[in-house]
């Protein structure tokens, strides 16, 4: 395939402009070299987008399904959830196609609008997914590091999602002002077309947008994501609890610290496919005689490719990760003669069983009512059986303030402060499996176990 000749634009990479003479990078005097990709790999990289295209928009339409129509997954991450697998969803069903088919026949036949709608739709949820990851970052980093903190409403997680999408829009702008179509012989080329090598503002131009764009993207996410994840794991496996703790408590802590590792290798993932894509077009916009290396053409196909995997990569984690998705996969996929689906594990049934996860959730809300009693002055029957027993062996009691507790089953006198007691309770010891928290008025809302 022909990538790099200015009379004969043939390219995947969007900038087809005029190159200046690049001496040792194209031909020995300095002008663009032509280089082609062989057939078989045009074919080969057109079969990837189009398996790329078909499992991203299967997967991920599965994803938000499962989200939005189960009631017990109608929970704030889970918004966030489906809100990243839309974008993932919208990428795969309108960029990959039309990319896979200019892979295949070097030739862009839908027209001006249809060229910066894609290049448009190219960058749009890029945005997105990023900015929806960080806000399922800062959700859980508050809720586990910070459960005393009022959590996010689902009226706010509504406004959060169309602020990201219109800010996605925004940012995503000048694809639809620098998109352009041109002809080239018999065939047609659709490409950002930013302003010729020649005039210095123009090459700035470029790359203060590109820069821009990887740093909106790629930079700040990395590093917010891994400042958060990193707090929220170091009180999750970092923090030890004091005491006893309830199987309710136990059972919360699994549910967070599972939830935390999926959120750990989506973020991963995301990270590593698209490195090489951003670092492509920081590079060729410093230095556009880059372009007519002789495996420019690999390079960027290649970057491409792995980028827009990303998006079948997240249903997949869910699925191996996750309990719930993973049955919510296999009832939909029931159908076929090697899915071993049980009906008793469908996520439609009632969202209150019988046996352990009856008495998890009971004890659940005992731990939470008795912890509002105990904050208000009650009795120390709530620290002593819903979180820890703060008495040595030989009968004695710790005293550490000047509230008092009687526990009625010990006999043993109690003396711990308010301040004493939230220091030595691990934060995720105040929740209990339903992620009940205590907030400034009592008794917080619940983020079911059953949730994610």
């Amino acid at each position: 395939m022909e990538l790099f000749d200015p009379n004969d634009n043939h390219t995947l990479v969007p900038n087809p402009v005029p190159l200046p003479l690049c001496e040792g990078y194209g031909s020995e005097d300095g002008s663009p070299q032509e280089y082609h990709l062989p057939l078989g790999w045009q074919y080969g990289y057109g079969l990837l987008c189009a398996i790329i295209s078909i499992m991203g928009a299967v997967g991920n339409g599965i994803v938000i399904w499962i989200c939005l129509y189960y009631r017990r997954m109608r929970t704030i991450t889970n918004f966030f959830i489906a809100n990243l697998a839309a974008a993932d969803l919208l990428l795969s069903i309108c960029n990959v196609p039309p990319t896979s088919y200019f892979i295949l026949t070097q030739n862009w036949p839908f027209g001006q609008a249809a060229c910066a709608f894609v290049n448009f739709i190219a960058t749009t949820p890029i945005v997105a997914s990023v900015l929806t990851m960080m806000c399922i970052s800062i959700d859980r980093y508050i809720a586990i590091v910070h459960p005393m903190r009022p959590r996010m409403s689902k009226y706010t997680a509504y406004v959060i999602i169309v602020a990201i999408w219109l800010t996605g829009g925004s940012v995503s702008f000048p694809a639809l002002v620098y998109s352009a179509t041109f002809a080239n012989g018999n065939t047609t080329i659709c490409s950002l077309q930013w302003d010729a090598p020649q005039s210095e503002k123009k090459v700035n131009s470029e790359f203060i947008y590109q820069f821009a764009y990887m740093f909106i993207t790629y930079f700040v996410p990395v590093v917010a994501l891994t400042f958060a994840y990193g707090r929220v794991a170091k009180e999750l496996w970092g923090t030890k609890s004091i005491g006893e703790i309830s199987v309710a408590q136990i059972e919360s802590i699994k549910s967070k610290k599972k939830l935390v590792k999926v959120l750990i290798w989506v973020m991963t993932t995301c990270a590593i496919c698209w490195a090489p894509f951003h670092i492509w077009f920081i590079v060729t916009s410093i230095n556009r005689c880059v372009q007519l290396l002789k495996h420019a053409s690999h390079i960027f196909t290649s970057s491409y490719v792995l980028a827009m995997s990303n998006s079948v990569y997240n249903p997949i984690i869910y699925v191996i990760l996750n309990q719930r998705f993973r049955q919510g996969f296999k009832q939909v996929f029931q159908w076929l003669p090697w899915v071993h689906f049980d009906p008793s594990e469908a996520l439609d049934r009632p969202q209150r069983g019988t046996g352990q996860h009856h008495n998890i959730t009971r004890d659940a809300f005992s731990s939470c009512h008795d912890m509002n009693t105990m904050r208000n002055g009650g009795s120390s029957h709530a620290l002593a059986n819903s979180h820890s027993t703060l008495n040595n062996h030989n009968g004695t009691h710790r005293t550490s303030g000047a509230s008092t507790f009687q526990s009625p089953t010990s006999r043993n006198t109690l003396t711990v402060d308010e301040s004493t007691r939230n220091r030595l309770l691990p934060s995720f010891a105040l929740q209990d499996a339903d992620g009940c928290r205590l907030g400034k008025k009592g008794m917080a809302k619940c983020d079911s176990i059953y949730s994610f």
